[in-house]
């Protein structure tokens, strides 16, 4: 069959086929999409004849808050019609969508061009140890597509900048600044502005959260309480100051209560005042915020946001570069000056004392790079020298910043002793999980097109073994022994979990979960089969 399809087309080259294949399947997502999306409107009412009414599935779905008075009917169908964006697909974006998806917000945007990594899942609840790797903007529309299929989300998997916010930002009526840095927050603050949209902003860092609403009913801005930026150094994010897995969450919470707060107009939003919250007490409280200045509130036009703020828009700390080659060593050279048997220098770790009592080098000296330039601490440095015999210091740090400062720093202090620094690298103490890390992303990784693209990428792979083999039954037994091994390899996986399991009962729960993956395998083999034969006449046609 397949010779006599190749001997119809025969000007077309192998390529071209490849290219046609490919097309099919784009045009296949193509029209699965529009399906469900007619679904998904039909569900929630979205002809014109219907937008002012909630469908039966919706009454029940949300019948608890359409019992409320305050809310109702009414506060719903504004939830239902209302287009909200969230610029952060993390600590803080998770527990907004995740509220906002389950209450019935029509339209949800979201903003990250971040991949999930195993050091969010303490807080950014939406995301899993199986999506790993996954684009977050794409995580978190799966999570809401499980919880709530009603709820449409779009997603930009983008940074957000000058040159795209006041075009995405116009599509929505509510924006929600959940990201991790001073320069999004001006450039959201002035493209709300130049919109005239109201911007719920929140903040999250060790064990406080902090919410106010900008622009909104001629409220103040964010300008209006911070004309100028502070300066980068004074600046603290999560990824450095730590957080406390809850306090996001809470304070992500609340901002989705104020989204729908503005959307159905109902209650009193944040508007001109904010509300802190402190974790370590439980304490909430309330303070006025001053009136806004319209000096501060005239936007003309977006600017670059890194230059004047002196950051990033992100919280990924950008590496330095501030010694010469001389003054650097590597993790490689640092083992082996490890090993020596004369170790004639002094290893200085200018972490700070919790990231010290998470992992360090023994016989260590720690000075933390904020009091490096402390007199006591500079003649610690000193001692340890002279105990030593040593007149060479070496500093490392978590990601090689710190420690090139800290270099500069002691330079002036410490004259005739030799002081190089550790370049960052993943064997580095401070990553010294870094290998496991990337493993289990080896292992769980998927597709960021989440599940209704699994069965595209298999169809293409299926497609591409039949468009390269000259008989029907080579082709479906290729398929089969390269399925029937990948569902031996994770049997033999999971028996060597059963084997580890010091409880009897635990082994046999292990072994019944075996049985049940076996027969997912074997109907899923059942499914590519069919798929083959799918697959076959697609290229017949």
């Amino acid at each position: 069959v397949l010779s006599q399809v190749k001997e119809s087309m025969p000007d077309l080259t192998t390529q071209s086929v490849k290219d046609l294949e490919q097309r099919l399947l784009i045009l296949r997502k193509e029209e699965a999409d529009i399906e469900a999306e007619i679904h998904r409107r039909k569900l929630l009412n979205l002809d014109p004849d219907n937008a002012g009414v909630l469908s039966n599935l919706e009454i029940t779905r949300y019948s608890r808050q359409l019992l409320l008075p305050e809310w109702g009917v009414q506060g719903q169908l504004a939830l239902k019609r209302g287009r909200v964006l969230l610029v952060g697909g993390g600590g803080l974006g998770c527990p907004s969508a995740l509220f906002l998806g389950g209450c019935g917000v029509g339209t949800l945007g979201v903003v990250d061009f971040d991949e999930v990594d195993v050091s969010n899942l303490h807080r950014q609840v939406l995301h899993s140890e199986k999506k790993l790797g996954w684009s977050k903007v794409e995580s978190i529309k799966t999570a809401l597509r499980e919880l709530n299929s009603l709820v449409h989300v779009e997603t930009y998997p983008i940074a957000l900048g000058s040159h795209n916010a006041l075009d995405i930002i116009s599509k929505y009526d509510v924006v929600l600044d959940c990201s991790d840095n001073v320069a999004t927050r001006y450039l959201l603050n002035d493209a709300c502005v130049l919109t005239n949209k109201p911007l719920v902003s929140g903040s999250a860092l060790r064990f406080e959260g902090q919410l106010t609403v900008y622009n909104y009913n001629q409220g103040p801005t964010y300008r209006c309480l911070f004309p100028e930026p502070p300066p980068p150094e004074t600046v603290t994010n999560c990824s450095d100051g730590g957080v406390l897995g809850v306090i996001p969450g809470v304070i992500g919470t609340l901002q989705a209560l104020e989204a729908m707060k503005i959307l159905a107009g109902f209650g009193t939003p944040l508007s001109g005042k904010m509300l802190l919250f402190d974790g370590f007490s439980g304490a909430f409280r309330t303070v006025k915020l001053r009136p806004r200045q319209e000096k501060s509130a005239q936007i003309v036009k977006l600017i670059d946001y890194e230059q004047f703020c002196g950051a990033l828009a992100t919280d990924k700390e950008k590496p330095l570069a501030v010694l010469p080659d001389s003054e650097r060593i590597n993790v490689d050279q640092l083992q082996e000056f490890l090993k020596s048997s004369a170790r004639g220098f002094t290893l200085l770790d200018v972490r700070s004392e919790p990231e010290m009592d998470i992992c360090h080098l023994v016989g260590s000296v720690n000075v933390p790079i904020g009091k490096i330039d402390k007199e006591v601490n500079v003649h610690k440095i000193q001692s340890d020298l002279k105990e030593k015999g040593a007149n060479k210091l070496i500093v490392l740090c978590r990601r090689g910043n710190d420690s090139q400062k800290a270099v500069l720093a002691l330079k002036k202090t410490l004259k005739n002793v030799q002081i190089q620094d550790v370049k960052a690298s993943n064997h580095s103490p401070a990553n010294d999980n870094e290998q496991e890390k990337q493993q289990l992303n080896k292992e769980k990784k998927h597709d960021s097109g989440a599940a209704d693209l699994e069965k595209v990428t298999d169809y293409a792979e299926e497609k591409e073994i039949i468009s390269t083999s000259t008989d029907l039954e080579d082709a479906i037994t290729i398929i089969r022994n390269r399925k029937v091994a990948e569902s031996a390899e994770q049997l033999a996986r999971e028996r060597e979990l059963a084997k580890v399991a010091i409880n009897k009962e635990d082994v046999d729960l292990i072994l019944n979960e075996l049985e049940i993956n076996k027969t997912k395998a074997e109907r899923t083999l059942r499914e590519h089969q069919g798929n083959v034969v799918e697959a076959l006449a697609a290229l017949t046609n």
